[in-house]
């Protein structure tokens, strides 16, 4: 069990890595880092449950496992379908609000990454949302009910210029 929990740990602290790579910095801020400073990347957390407790703490250790660099998660909002449960994690987990219903994370210019813990049968719909304002997603396994839904969550993606990854161990360049 601890040996499942240090590979999903790491699964999310690369999803950072290589969103960050990737992504023009739109915001500023954090620790000081050689000739400027950090990139913060601002988490929209959708779904409350076990797997999104895994991510939350993931996000929180990044810097102590990857150091300041090449960016900084911030746990900026979380979402759930019990709005109580939604505000308990902000609390728990440390993001900075909870809010009442997906979209607002979906709306949020300050979002960068929406990261999708929800029932599986929402993966489709909150992620090409995310997509469609250009946000880069982090889903949980599975992507979608289907061959063809998956399909159209990587052509929406490359069209729209954005990160997608899935929730999978052993990520190799």
């Amino acid at each position: 069990r601890t040996h499942h929990r240090r590979h999903v740990h790491r699964e999310y602290l690369l999803a950072v890595q290589a969103i960050s790579r990737l992504t023009p910095s739109s915001h500023a801020g954090g620790p000081e880092c050689g000739e400027g400073l950090v990139r913060e990347l601002r988490i929209g957390l959708v779904g409350a449950g076990w797997m999104g407790k895994v991510h939350s703490m993931s996000y929180r250790t990044a810097q102590s496992a990857f150091g300041p660099e090449p960016a900084v998660p911030v746990l900026a909002a979380v979402a759930d379908m019990r709005p109580d449960i939604a505000r308990r994690a902000a609390h728990d987990f440390g993001y900075e609000r909870a809010v009442d219903h997906w979209r607002e994370i979906v709306d949020d210019p300050s979002i960068d990454i929406v990261d999708i813990c929800t029932p599986n049968d929402l993966h489709f719909e909150v992620a090409m949302a995310a997509i469609a304002v250009g946000k880069h997603v982090n889903c949980e396994k599975p992507l979608a009910h289907s061959l063809d839904q998956a399909r159209q969550m990587a052509e929406a993606a490359r069209d729209k210029g954005v990160t997608t990854i899935g929730g999978f161990n052993y990520i190799q360049k």
